[in-house]
């Protein structure tokens, strides 16, 4: 069954008509987000309107639209996306980029938005900071890796008509991470494209999955997803900015230390020289003193052979 089609047999009805809106005070009338809609008044006014989205305006939202989201969700997107980033390969170019709009190619499918994606591409498209959606034609982009987060509201969409579609699309790796699992408890799904469709990865003896691109691994730690390398946990960007805190102190420290061993050697240095000095001086003092005796002492050999002389007349 096509899985824009599947979904429509379980969607609300469709978006309701436009009609003038200032901020809502309520966000219940916004359960999955909004969506910003110009129109012109009979007087020549630009104004926007806005409109709530449906549950089906998620699987193929404008790129203006906003999403409703969780801190919760948010969290581990940002951990996701700043990790990936950190460990991207260097000899690769990629996009990496967190809740951006993805036209996978298909034809009469409109772009589609992953929380996480990873495409692989020639060149980094020019002013890509503007783009709002990754095309992967125009882009020649190819799309590695796509994370999805679940929540309560949205759980249908990731685990049906995305997982078809991304299917569709031969995204080499699709990663749900149910934190909506019917269960209760959050879970780690992965699927691989080989072949000519998704095969359920399998996780390692601790549940983790494998991101080859990366060479991490993803996994849950207190229900939250995290990435581990082989020395452990990657830290998020928090993490990282007191890491790299500490490291900075550790670095400063070390060339406190460096400097102070570099002044006590210099000051050694200024003893040895000094008493090399006085040595040098203590040196001259006998040799002075030497040739002040050798000439005293020759001076009375003189006086004496005078007085001898002086003698014998």
């Amino acid at each position: 069954m096509n899985p824009t089609a599947q979904l429509e047999q379980s969607e609300p009805q469709a978006l309701p008509d436009a009609s003038p809106s200032s901020e809502p005070e309520d966000l219940r009338d916004f359960p999955y987000g909004r969506r910003y809609i110009r129109r012109v008044t009979a007087d020549g006014e630009v104004v926007h309107d806005i409109v709530p989205l449906a549950l089906k305006d998620l699987l193929h939202p404008e790129e203006d639209d906003e999403f409703v989201s969780t801190p919760d969700h948010s969290r581990d997107c940002r951990r996701l996306l700043s990790g990936l980033e950190r460990f991207k390969p260097k000899n690769k170019t990629f996009v990496i980029v967190e809740d951006m709009n993805v036209d996978l190619g298909l034809p009469d499918v409109r772009a589609i938005r992953p929380d996480v994606s990873v495409c692989e591409v020639p060149v980094v498209p020019d002013g890509f900071g503007q783009v709002g959606t990754v095309d992967t034609k125009q882009h020649v982009a190819v799309p590695l890796l796509f994370i999805e987060v679940t929540s309560d509201s949205t759980r249908k969409n990731d685990v049906g008509p995305k997982l078809a579609l991304y299917e569709q699309a031969k995204v080499q790796q699709y990663v749900l991470v149910d934190q909506a699992h019917p269960s209760g408890t959050a879970q780690l799904m992965g699927y691989e494209y080989r072949g000519h469709g998704f095969v359920k990865q399998q996780a390692d003896p601790s549940g983790r999955l494998w991101l080859p691109v990366f060479e991490l691994w993803i996994g849950l730690k207190n229900g939250q997803a995290v990435l581990y390398d082989k020395n452990g946990i990657v830290p998020d960007p928090q993490g990282w900015a007191e890491q790299a805190e500490q490291e900075s102190r550790r670095a400063e420290q070390a060339k406190a230390r460096e400097e102070q061993a570099k002044a006590r050697e210099e000051q050694a240095k200024a003893r040895e020289e000094q008493a090399m000095a006085r040595e040098e001086q203590a040196k001259s003092h006998v040799k002075a003193e030497k040739i002040r005796a050798d000439s005293a002492e020759e001076r009375l050999r003189e006086l004496e052979a005078e007085l001898t002389r002086l003698k014998r007349r």
